[in-house]
């Protein structure tokens, strides 16, 4: 808690806010246009995974994803292959979990590296 809390002062979240706001207006945006091409069905998932990644985006990494107006933005698919647990990285959790000494003599690493390379550079 102690690690966290500095994070949520009243000023950062009034600052996040604004950023959020700026989302929501591009997601309402996005339903609009989106509702006289298509009609009024939507995919809810993909809309919401939509507003998640700009508000994170944002929020953390300081960026525009634009994930309303490009049909696949990098950073949302970095961030699908980060999650993206194959039977690799399921062995190596297995083992670091119920052998953590073992990791004094390997580095394992749960990300591929050109994911993780992309997230340092942003």
């Amino acid at each position: 808690r102690a690690e966290i809390t500095p994070a949520f002062t009243n000023n950062r979240i009034k600052a996040l806010s604004m950023l959020v706001d700026e989302v929501c207006v591009r997601l309402s945006d996005y339903v609009k246009q989106n509702m006289e091409k298509n009609g009024s069905t939507f995919d809810a998932k993909e809309l919401m995974s939509k507003y998640t990644t700009d508000v994170v985006s944002n929020c953390v990494f300081a960026i525009d994803a634009q994930s309303f107006t490009k049909e696949n933005p990098e950073i949302r698919e970095m961030g699908r292959r980060i999650m993206d647990f194959n039977f690799k990285a399921q062995v190596i959790m297995f083992l670091t979990t119920f052998f953590p000494s073992i990791t004094k003599f390997y580095k394992f690493t749960f990300v591929a590296h050109d994911v993780e390379q992309f997230f340092i550079r942003i």
